[in-house]
């Protein structure tokens, strides 16, 4: 996962495995003069390790 924040790409992209980005769907607002597209990237680098995490058995705990 550091190599993949490091390099700009999603675990999904360097593993070669299916793309979250291919299936989510989103709507966000903007404020405080955020950038959408950060926030929309940032929601997939979360998206991705969740799903990395759900493949490799990994559970979530709270």
């Amino acid at each position: 996962m550091a190599i993949a924040w490091e390099t700009g790409h999603t675990a999904a992209q360097l593993t070669g495995t299916g793309a979250v980005s291919e299936r989510v769907q989103c709507a966000a607002r903007a404020t405080n003069d955020s950038d959408m597209a950060d926030m929309h990237q940032t929601l997939l680098d979360f998206l991705e390790l969740d799903a990395y995490l759900d493949d490799q058995a990994i559970p979530a705990t709270i």
